[in-house]
């Protein structure tokens, strides 16, 4: 008899173990998330920091070699609608738009940064495309790896769209509703500083 209320506490136990790992192991971004990419590194060496970005949307851009073309599709369509809107987060000049590429390199993380920094260079990416090592980015957005993910997210470093796979119309328009706000709110306070 002495058994069977120590077998239903370890059993108890248990269950709420595998309960607490599945809420923590639950990988995948939504809108309302907060992802910072603080610390990061960059092709030319420079660390991420969003709090030296302040009051600026980042446009995140996540991708690897199977999905170049759909993160250059996105890209292309995205600067035909956003055009001085954008930035490069290294050269950013007031732009209410920050672009941040990010490669994941878990792949090739067994090389050295030169060699990786080099076929980046080589594939048309330049010095602020950051260096995502362990591959965790791709694997919070839970897209398949052959999927690129296009992120924006506020000032508050809260994600407010996700956009997967190929561009399309319908994929973007979470996206593009989240931009045009964010660009739109910049206008306000740019005007309101300036008046």
């Amino acid at each position: 008899m002495r058994q069977k209320p120590r077998s239903f506490l370890l059993l108890a136990l248990a269950t709420v173990l595998v309960m607490i790992q599945s809420a923590a192991a639950d990988p995948v971004l939504k809108p309302g998330s907060t992802l910072d990419l603080s610390g990061m590194p960059s092709v030319g060496g420079q660390n991420f920091q969003a709090a030296a970005l302040p009051n600026r949307t980042f446009l995140v851009f996540s991708s690897n070699r199977k999905n170049a073309d759909q993160t250059r599709q996105w890209g292309d369509m995205i600067g035909h609608r956003y055009g001085a809107k954008l930035a490069k987060w290294t050269e950013q000049q007031g732009q209410p738009i920050l672009i941040v590429p990010v490669l994941d390199s878990s792949s090739m993380r067994f090389m050295p940064q030169s060699v990786v920094s080099g076929i980046v260079k080589m594939m048309g990416g330049g010095n602020d495309v950051l260096l995502d090592w362990k591959g965790a980015l791709s694997e919070k957005v839970g897209a398949p790896s052959d999927d690129a993910a296009v992120i924006a997210i506020g000032p508050d470093l809260r994600v407010q769209a996700i956009a997967t796979g190929a561009y399309s119309p319908d994929a973007a328009t979470a996206l593009f509703a989240a931009l045009d706000a964010d660009a739109k709110h910049a206008a306000v306070e740019t005007s309101k500083s300036s008046g």
